[in-house]
């Protein structure tokens, strides 16, 4: 039996570098998939293999409107199942002026795409998760949370939020049976990334078939026992 046999696993930002190769995992873990992206042609073009079949779903959906995203959830339960697991990948970088010449407009993005998105998939599928009484979720946030670099203060302010978020997720939701839990890559190995690495930098860079696998232990029965954790993943392999 494959970890993820009889799950329902919503993926946001499926058709990104980190999001497709989650889908991917989560796939050939066992799970049905439903995956969210800004544009359901991209999301079609890296998931052509599944794009039409029953046991997974691809949705352009606005991950900042609870209204639609409540309504997708319902689509994903009526056609795959009630959703038992949601990766919330969605995310971006954006570097900045010292904090004293910072723009408010940077502040305001990048909460937007980091703490937004990851709060309104998350409200939208805990109604029914405390129904089941199970349900995993699991925030992608970033080192940075934790350790700010000069000039990034906007991205690591988010990023601490998606922590705090998950801890308070994991605090409230645990006697229900869901679990909240957040990783806490580092640079990864993306082709963008590639670009500008030095060759010590590549070296050290997380590959992104190797955090997906770590995605698909913390959404498995085999973490069961883990909730409100943030794991550091800062290995390649």
């Amino acid at each position: 039996m494959r970890l993820l046999d009889g799950s329902v696993v919503i993926i946001t930002g499926a058709a990104g570098n980190l999001g497709s190769n989650v889908a991917r995992a989560a796939r050939g873990a066992g799970a049905k998939t439903a995956l969210v992206d800004r544009s359901l042609d991209h999301l079609r073009r890296v998931h052509g293999d599944i794009a039409d079949d029953p046991s997974h779903l691809l949705a352009a959906v606005d991950l900042a409107d609870l209204v639609a995203v409540e309504a997708f959830v319902a689509t994903v339960k009526s056609r795959l199942g009630a959703p038992t697991g949601l990766v919330n990948t969605v995310g971006g970088y954006r570097g900045d002026d010292p904090v004293e010449r910072s723009e408010w407009a940077t502040w305001e993005s990048m909460y937007a795409m980091n703490v937004r998105p990851t709060l309104v998939c998350s409200r939208a599928v805990l109604p029914g998760m405390r129904e089941a009484g199970h349900g995993s979720i699991l925030n992608v946030a970033s080192l940075a949370g934790r350790v700010a670099d000069p000039n990034g203060a906007a991205y690591a302010a988010a990023k601490a939020s998606v922590l705090r978020l998950t801890e308070a997720l994991a605090a409230e939701m645990k006697a229900e049976g869901v679990r909240v839990n957040a990783v806490l890559p580092g640079a990864l190995a993306t082709p963008q990334n590639e670009a500008w690495m030095s060759p010590a930098q590549l070296a050290a860079a997380v590959d992104l078939g190797a955090l997906a696998d770590v995605v698909v232990f913390f959404l498995s029965d085999m973490s069961r026992a883990v909730t409100g954790a943030a794991l550091e993943v800062k290995g390649k392999q």
